[in-house]
């Protein structure tokens, strides 16, 4: 039987959710947006509903895709999830970790499937370079946007940087020890540029920069470990593998082929509501990088007290 899908929210990431929901093999029965002239262009161009209350499109569905903006992900999620529904939640999983693990206890509690956005762990580049990094040592990645105006809500390490965070903690495969970081606020009373260094238990050590009022995009991550390194352009999906041989240095080079993000990612939500397997990116997973995200802002604001008032 085809799960019957909803998305809540249809700004510039739930419209492409619609999108994809439209095309699976899921039935997509229809979108809820505040602002209900936007539902209805999304609703008539897939010819589903607009609801006018998220209540009755709860009613209607029983998996739903969250992706309005992360202060209210944790009550409209905690709703979905109270009326069965389960629910993939586009990244931030909740503004803090504290609302994050909540809703992975209700999830638990009502043996549903709680999935987190992390759209970047779907890149096919990064998938790639799952199965080429082993035992990394120094982790490098920058995260340039220009700005934007969506997700002013929340600083830049929540909006953006916790991409690589995610990444970060599946390669390396443990928690940091030590957590240092700056950042200051440029067009919002957010966060807007942050940078952080990271020290791991095994010795590994990582340096994320994450920037969403520059003029040029860029997404990248090297990986230095044993043998060589590994370069990594997550927008370009180009991976060049740098190794040491007695010859010299041996540089290949691919570019990186697959499904786009975010149908990867929602077909693997509706996999793990089929099989009854965890999905990739869990909420337990979305804690674990909301959690990290949130002590390097800590130390980011820490710091700025101690520089004192302007």
């Amino acid at each position: 039987m085809s799960n019957l899908i909803g998305v809540i929210g249809v700004g510039h990431l739930g419209r492409h959710h619609a999108r994809i929901a439209a095309l699976s093999s899921a039935t997509l029965v229809g979108v809820f947006d505040l602002d209900q002239d936007r539902a209805r262009e999304v609703a008539s161009r897939w010819h589903v509903t607009a609801f006018e209350t998220m209540e009755e499109l709860l009613g209607a569905v029983n998996a739903v895709v969250v992706a309005t903006p992360a202060g209210t992900h944790h009550a409209i999620a905690a709703d979905a999830l109270g009326a069965g529904c389960h629910c993939l939640v586009e990244k931030p999983l909740a503004a803090d970790s504290n609302d994050g693990r909540a809703l992975v206890t209700i999830a638990r509690d009502r043996n549903l499937v709680l999935a987190v956005g992390h759209s970047e762990r779907f890149n096919p580049a990064v998938e790639r370079a799952d199965a080429l990094v082993a035992r990394p040592l120094y982790l490098e990645c920058t995260r340039l946007a220009s700005f934007q105006g969506r997700g002013s809500d929340i600083d830049v390490v929540k909006d953006l940087m916790v991409h690589d965070l995610e990444i970060i903690l599946n390669w390396v495969g443990e928690y940091p020890v030590d957590v240092r970081a700056v950042g200051v606020s440029v067009m919002t009373r957010e966060v807007d540029i942050a940078n952080a260094r990271l020290e791991f238990p095994g010795g590994a050590v990582a340096t994320l920069t994450a920037s969403r009022v520059s003029l040029t995009p860029i997404r990248a991550v090297r990986v230095f470990q044993r043998g060589g390194y590994l370069s990594v352009d997550l927008k370009e999906k180009r991976i060049r593998m740098i190794r040491h041989s007695t010859a010299g240095l041996d540089v290949s080079e691919e570019i990186a082929e697959g499904p786009e993000p975010l149908k990867a990612e929602q077909d693997d939500f509706l996999a793990a509501i089929r099989t009854g397997n965890p999905p990739r990116i869990s909420g337990e997973h979305g804690v674990r990088a909301l959690r990290l995200a949130e002590e390097i802002v800590e130390d980011i604001h820490g710091r700025l007290e101690r520089l004192g008032p302007e």
